[in-house]
């Protein structure tokens, strides 16, 4: 294929390969989608992979790194990259990489043609199998295609609610049973905001979402910016072999513990413990993932990235490319946010949208909203109230898309297995009052 085969662009690779050697714009283009596929020639694909290795280990991609991270370019043709290429703006890689994975695609019905066409004179009777490649990489770009359109007509906003209809079936749940009632659960493109003050469960919480959307089968990956895998591993584990902490920890030394069964439970989970990784980060390493349907982030305020601007900004801009990437993704996203003591107090406070405000614009970006709060931390409560609500979580719904706010959901947790339950006949009391907000409408 030359350069006049309209099925590849090879001056745009190379514009788009020297604004990430010469002006480090690799996380520019990855936060709008590119990858490896979207380059024709051979080179271009092992220069990109190679500078993606690199940012995966915090290595600047220049000239001197590449000649060890690529050996098999030539290193005149890679220094040469850089030459005359524009400072990159994020509008126009976002045309440039749009035009290449156009080109990709193209490509793709291509070659997928030409395999049907011969197959259908080899094997005329038997072209069941080259079919179904066919259409299945039509069905690829089709989808890519109109992910990407920002115009539908009647027909195409038709079907759109069509394809919404029969993805209702891959909604993932909070497995709190009145919570999901009022929201119908997370569809994909659109995100959850679990937000609490640190301490009160956010990560116990993720941990029986996880046990939950494992058991429907559910592909799930978890980014943990702060806890290592091992201690979230720990918790999980709880709640296969109904152990405590140091009971799995010593049948685990001893060698008395099954791991099959984990291995068994946990089939469709992944787990990244990197720190700071920025939003870009989190979407390149997830388009590796086997057809991922459930993000979990823990949390946002752990997200790296534009650290150049002011905390309220910052946090702003990193809410914004999370419902951005859920789209692009076509996941949904539970994103656990920690709110300031001034917020939050001690925990036991019932919280309110003004909660999430003191973090930037997050209540604005979330298609939900879920406020976590633990009374037992209240130390106006006197040693009676507090052995009653010991181990006992409130749910409330601050942002509902779909439907009401503002109920209250008492759950109570099991210390040992770390799972939650919904207490139908908790009743709430003055006692609360006392603590924060309840409405008395309950």
């Amino acid at each position: 294929m030359d350069d006049n085969f309209k099925l590849a662009d090879l001056e745009l690779e190379r514009n788009v390969l020297g604004h990430i050697l010469g002006y480090g714009a690799l996380p520019m283009y990855q936060s709008v989608g590119l990858n490896d596929d979207a380059f024709y020639r051979d080179d271009h694909k092992i220069i990109y992979r190679a500078t993606v290795e690199l940012h995966k280990q915090s290595v600047t991609a220049d000239i001197v790194t590449m000649r060890h991270a690529a050996p098999e370019v030539n290193v005149a043709y890679m220094s040469g990259l850089p030459d005359g290429v524009p400072r990159p703006r994020k509008d126009n890689a976002s045309y440039m990489c749009k035009r290449l994975l156009q080109l990709a695609d193209a490509r793709a019905c291509y070659y997928s043609a030409i395999a049907l066409h011969k197959a259908l004179q080899e094997k005329p009777n038997d072209v069941t199998h080259a079919v179904a490649e066919h259409l299945s990489v039509l069905d690829g770009a089709r989808k890519r295609y109109t992910g990407n359109t920002d115009r539908y007509d009647a027909d195409m906003q038709w079907d759109a609610f069509k394809r919404s209809l029969t993805r209702d079936q891959q909604r993932v749940y909070l497995g709190i049973e009145p919570i999901d009632s009022a929201l119908g659960g997370i569809r994909r493109g659109e995100v959850c905001g679990v937000m609490a003050r640190p301490g009160i469960g956010k990560t116990l919480f993720l941990g029986h979402m996880i046990n939950l959307a494992v058991e429907n089968k559910v592909n799930t990956v978890m980014y943990s910016l702060e806890m290592p895998v091992d201690q979230i591993v720990s918790r999980l584990a709880r709640s296969v072999y109904n152990m405590g902490r140091y009971q799995l920890e010593d049948s685990t030394v001893a060698d008395q513990i099954d791991a099959t069964q984990y291995h068994k439970h946990f089939g469709s989970l992944s787990i990244v413990d990197t720190p700071a990784l920025s939003m870009s980060d989190i979407e390149q390493r997830l388009r590796s993932e086997d057809d991922p349907q459930l993000v979990m982030i823990d949390h946002l305020g752990l997200i790296g990235g534009h650290r150049s601007q002011s905390t309220y900004d910052r946090v702003s801009s990193i809410a914004r490319e999370v419902k951005e990437m859920a789209k692009r993704t076509n996941t949904a996203v539970v994103l656990a946010i920690q709110v300031s003591r001034e917020a939050g107090g001690d925990g036991s406070r019932e919280l309110t949208l003004g909660a999430a405000r003191d973090s930037g614009i997050v209540e604005e970006v979330m298609d939900y909203l879920v406020a976590m709060r633990r009374p037992e931390r209240s130390t106006a409560l006197s040693a009676v109230q507090r052995i009653r609500y010991r181990d006992m979580l409130l749910f409330s719904i601050l942002k509902n898309r779909h439907g009401e706010v503002g109920k209250e959901t008492a759950v109570n947790v099991d210390p040992t297995a770390l799972t939650l339950e919904p207490d139908p006949d908790f009743r709430f009391d003055d006692a609360l009052e006392t603590i924060g907000r309840v409405r008395r409408s309950r």
